[in-house]
């Protein structure tokens, strides 16, 4: 109780005179510590662990204390340390100090002895959750609820999006595990699609699949069941003492926390925990049990022991390492062969050796050495997309092309940056029959990129196949619409370039849309797409683009005066330098199209006056 309000104390300090440095003391080598305090755990889970100990040890103290004055010290304590947890921004953490006190709240309905005291014992359950509330809502309640709101675009089930994957390498090593350690090369071969593919697991963060992964199906479910069974034991024993109860809440507190956490697996958080489980175990009290003598030599076996298993415990480093050190040796391609090969014999099912031998063995032009290292990296981590990118070059270089598109397709799928593999791909696509094996069905943006890419390299008959043989329910997509109109314009077929056209700005009224029309019309009969702009100016009376486009338009009908006085109103509506810059831009075309070179001068001198002073912008 008392290390957690000194961590929770100099945490609050720490906010604000040294942000980020646990202790006050240090930075860590990843970088400030995250979480609005900093404790000397630097991750803020393992943090919220320690002080969802400290609160409910407090709160037991408190609950056996007997001056009036020391037991509402000690509330405040609790109520400091739950306020730590709040503030580590530790979301894990947070819904398992609320677990734990409605956990305590019920535990003290179910005692014995005293059936009146229920709603008391309740009311200062409620008192804590109170404080604890309002203190952490009174210094950042904005910053805790938007982490609590927080999403990433990427995991959107956070990290109980690897759930599934754990499991599936759990059964598949059901009876012995996978071993200790082993989590970061054996996982990938059971990710599941959709996952972030460029990350490294080292954890599971739920070690109710760690357990049963490292040590197999029946130990670590028997560990897991007979812990559960002497919790409850435990809480029989103990129903009758209100500090013990708050010991079995915080025990479950922290249990539900290895759900989204593994802090069990750190000493700070273990032995805490042990301790605590220990005095619950225990059959009386300490002051009746007889002394029993200590061997002499107890303490120095125990000492010799320790640093045994020390030496014994071989601290490696990981795969990454062994490979980037082969690579950037600067040695002979055959000794690197030979430090690749030593460290696929010291972690054979990590794919990254094998990726490595594919690649040197792929700059080399050794087929059948690329291609067996090749088969070993995609069978380890089959939804990689930089093996399946490595799959696809080689196959294109041994002669391979309808092979390579599907390695494409299979990386597309795994996540690849969309851009650049198009780029790649695309130049291996002959006839629409190889587009279809590299775009996978129903992606419409993907398909959009294709046309794109494919209407740059002036390939505009094979875009517009692919479009032919798009799904018509996905040509109805904005985005495929608006790349078919101009595919469509860049091959001269204007007529069907104006009906999609108009067909986009009825599904979807945007000014992008109005912009494609009024190309297309612009196209069909020059000065026709005078009428288009204005009608969607109408809908879209503040949008610059549309402005900058009618007042263009007037400008090569003639009409000067009108588009001078346009664009005079873009300019003073605009807000930010890249508009201003715009219509000063277009005034210049204006006024030179009108024959006042002078005016146009200015007006460049202007725009160039705006870039300068906002370069960035």
């Amino acid at each position: 109780m008392g290390l957690g309000v000194v961590l929770t104390a100099l945490g609050l300090i720490g906010a604000v005179v040294a942000p980020g440095r646990p202790l006050l003391l240090y930075q860590p080598a990843q970088g400030p510590a995250t979480g609005l305090i900093a404790t000397s755990f630097v991750n803020p889970n393992h943090g919220a662990a320690f002080l969802i100990l400290a609160t409910f040890a407090a709160l037991g103290l408190a609950a056996q204390a007997r001056a009036l004055n020391t037991r509402a010290l000690l509330f405040v304590a609790a109520t400091v340390t739950g306020v730590g947890v709040f503030l580590s921004l530790s979301r894990g953490g947070i819904l398992s100090l609320a677990v734990a006190l409605v956990v305590y709240g019920g535990l003290q309905l179910l005692r014995r002895g005293d059936p009146r005291g229920g709603a008391r014992r309740l009311a200062l359950v409620a008192l804590l959750a109170g404080g604890v509330l309002g203190g952490a809502s009174w210094l950042a309640g904005d910053q805790i609820v938007a982490e609590l709101q927080y999403q990433r675009a990427e995991l959107p089930l956070g990290k109980l999006a690897l759930w599934p994957s754990g499991w599936a390498l759990a059964r598949a090593h059901w009876l012995v595990g996978i071993g200790r350690g082993a989590l970061a090369t054996a996982l990938p071969r059971y990710l599941a699609p959709g996952l972030p593919a460029g990350a490294t697991y080292a954890s599971l963060e739920n070690q109710y699949l760690q357990l049963p992964a490292d040590w197999g199906l029946p130990v670590g479910l028997a560990a897991i069941a007979l812990t559960g069974a002497a919790l409850v034991v435990w809480w029989r024993r103990r129903r009758d003492d209100a500090a013990q109860l708050a010991v079995v809440a915080a025990v479950v507190g922290v249990a539900v926390h290895n759900l989204v956490d593994f802090n069990l697996e750190f000493l700070g958080v273990a032995l805490p925990v042990a301790a605590l489980a220990g005095m619950l175990a225990s059959r009386r009290p300490s002051r009746e049990r007889r002394p029993r003598p200590t061997g002499p030599l107890l303490i120095p076996v125990a000492l010799v022991l320790v640093l045994g298993l020390a030496v014994l415990t071989r601290v490696g480093r990981s795969s990454a390492d062994d490979v980037s050190q082969a690579l950037r040796s600067g040695l002979p391609a055959s000794a690197v062969r030979s430090r690749l090969a030593q460290a696929i014999r010291w972690r054979p099912a990590d794919y990254l050796p094998h990726l490595a031998q594919a690649r040197l063995a792929l700059a080399t032009g050794q087929r059948r050495e690329t291609m067996q290292a090749l088969n070993r990296a995609l069978f380890l981590y089959p939804n990689s997309p930089g093996i399946h990118l490595t799959a696809a070059s080689a196959l294109r270089r041994f002669g391979h092309r309808r092979q390579a598109l599907l390695e494409y397709r299979l990386a597309l799928q795994a996540g690849a940056p969309s851009a650049e593999l198009l780029d790649r791909a695309l130049s291996a696509c002959r006839t629409p029959e190889d587009l279809a094996a590299l775009l996978p069905p129903h992606a419409p943006a993907l398909v959009s990129q294709a046309v794109e890419v494919l209407r740059q390299r002036g390939r505009l008959a094979l875009a517009l196949a692919l479009l032919h043989q798009t799904d018509q329910g996905a040509l109805r997509d904005p985005i495929l619409m608006s790349s078919e109109i101009s595919a469509l314009l860049a091959a001269g077929q204007v007529e069907p370039a104006v009906e999609r056209a108009r067909a986009l700005v009825v599904r979807h009224p945007a000014p992008a849309s109005w912009l494609l029309l009024a190309e297309a019309t612009r196209r069909a009969s020059p000065g026709a797409e005078l009428t288009v702009l204005h009608r969607a100016r109408q809908h879209h009376a503040s949008d610059q683009p549309l402005g900058l486009a009618l007042a263009g338009a007037l400008t090569r009908a003639g009409r000067h005066d009108e588009a001078a006085t346009l664009a005079e109103g873009l300019l003073s509506a605009g807000r930010s330098s890249g508009e201003l810059a715009n219509a000063h831009y277009l005034l210049a075309s204006i006024h030179r199209a009108a024959g006042r070179s002078h005016r146009a001068a200015y007006e460049l001198e202007e725009a160039r006056k705006v870039l300068v002073a906002n370069p960035r912008r």
